[in-house]
């Protein structure tokens, strides 16, 4: 099995859950999505999907709504590393255009209005940082800006950026 299987809200451990939207991997509409999604940018791998569900929960208490099966770590190296292949993610990040980075400074425009502080007092966490454009933009502002990252080439990215990227166990000490 390449799934972690989820039976409570990863919010508030809250075990009453209604699903959502459940059907296999097989499923036609299910499978054009992630044709569509990982043809351009790699490939997909059918067999490492046969036995799991695309499962959707929500959470009777907080209402979060959740994926039930999330890939292992072994599958989301897969994923970050062969499907996604990341010189592949790189050549189409870099044809970015101008409206891409306005898109980014807004969203972060949001936030650090939202906070009502200088920029350099917000720290934050892009979690699955990628190639890192998004927390450029922050750095760019003044934010305090950490990532998370399965990908090797993407970490080393982000390291020539300045941007440190944090272990699981880092997150925590960050606050």
């Amino acid at each position: 099995m390449y799934f972690s299987i989820r039976n409570q809200c990863p919010i508030c451990d809250n075990k009453n859950l209604i699903t959502l939207y459940s059907d296999s991997y097989k499923n036609n509409k299910i499978r054009e999505y992630l044709e569509h999604f990982y043809n351009k940018q790699g490939k997909i791998e059918y067999k490492y999907l046969e036995n799991a569900s695309f499962t959707l929960l929500k959470c009777n208490n907080c209402e979060f709504t959740f994926q039930k099966e999330v890939p292992n770590e072994f599958l989301l190296n897969k994923i970050y590393e062969e499907w996604i292949e990341p010189d592949v993610a790189r050549e189409r990040n870099s044809r970015y255009n101008l409206d891409y980075y306005k898109q980014n400074f807004e969203e972060l425009n949001k936030i650090i209005r939202y906070f009502n502080k200088p920029p350099f007092e917000i720290k934050i966490l892009d979690f699955g940082i990628g190639w890192a454009n998004w927390a450029k933009t922050a750095k760019a502002l003044g934010c305090k800006i950490y990532g998370t990252e399965l990908s090797e080439k993407r970490i080393v990215n982000a390291k020539k950026n300045n941007i440190p990227i944090l272990s699981w166990n880092e997150i925590l000490e960050y606050k």
